[in-house]
């Protein structure tokens, strides 16, 4: 069993994502800045792995498996669908859900244009159709190689650009929101999710039959050490797992991004 505190992942995932997003932007001429691409390598370089992970500081033990969809399907209700479900016995549980819809920043010779495939109508439908549903927001100055992977409520981004005007390429929604990795973490642990059993059951459908999402994390929770359950939700299909070296054969991932 793999152990870690929440300080310690922290710490590694906020320099993991500083690090992706730099050689994704760095590499952006092969099309490495795109939400699509950031993304994956992100959810690569998080060690949220496979097998059990007890987090010493908060007594939960958690397991988590990542997908990614194949082919040219669309997926139209947002970037990431995170499923959870927290173990409170062998027979009794609460399932969870969340989701994130990534946007970058686009440039022009480094010059900030703003998170311009940001569309309006596509977050309304999002918001209506979901429940618990934020925006992540890449973005890099290139000068100063300062990075963010901000995430905020979607509710807070249709607010935000209804009624203030968005200049300097939208950074401004930056101080709305807080880090990705926070959210992240509270989800693997069970936490920030809607549980409404009629949403999660129609995501689940939706992932399964009509392939909705890009990315999918699929996390059981609990905390009896001698306690193992099955992983409960595997998309199948059109995705294909995404795997992560356990930590005596994980490499540094974020040095040199692949192919795109």
């Amino acid at each position: 069993m793999i152990e870690v505190s929440t300080s310690e992942w922290l710490s590694h995932a906020n320099h993991a994502i500083d690090s992706v997003l730099k050689e994704c932007y760095r590499h952006k001429l092969k099309d490495t800045w795109s939400e699509n691409f950031i993304t994956s390598r992100i959810l690569q370089s998080l060690q949220l792995y496979s097998e059990p992970t007890r987090w010493v500081d908060e007594g939960r033990i958690s397991q988590c498996d990542m997908f990614k969809l194949t082919g040219q399907t669309e997926a139209n209700y947002g970037d990431i669908a995170v499923f959870v479900r927290t173990w409170f016995s062998s027979t009794e549980f609460v399932d969870g859900v969340c989701f994130y819809e990534a946007k970058r920043q686009y440039f022009e010779m480094d010059a900030l244009c703003g998170f311009s495939a940001y569309s309006s109508d596509q977050m309304n439908r999002i918001a209506e159709k979901t429940g618990s549903c934020h925006a992540v927001l890449y973005d890099i100055e290139p000068e100063a190689q300062e990075t963010w992977a901000t995430t905020l409520p979607i509710a807070h981004l249709l607010a935000f650009t209804r009624h203030t005007r968005v200049s300097n390429g939208g950074r401004g929604l930056h101080y709305h929101g807080v880090p990705f990795i926070y959210p992240v973490l509270s989800n693997i642990l069970g936490q920030n999710l809607e549980h409404r059993k009629n949403l999660v059951d129609a995501i689940k459908d939706w992932v399964i039959r009509k392939v909705k999402f890009h990315f999918v994390i699929s996390c059981d929770v609990w905390t009896d050490l001698d306690f193992k359950p099955t992983p409960h939700f595997t998309p199948g299909g059109k995705y294909q797992k995404i795997r992560i070296a356990s930590p005596d054969k994980k490499h540094d991932s974020t040095m040199r991004p692949p192919r795109p």
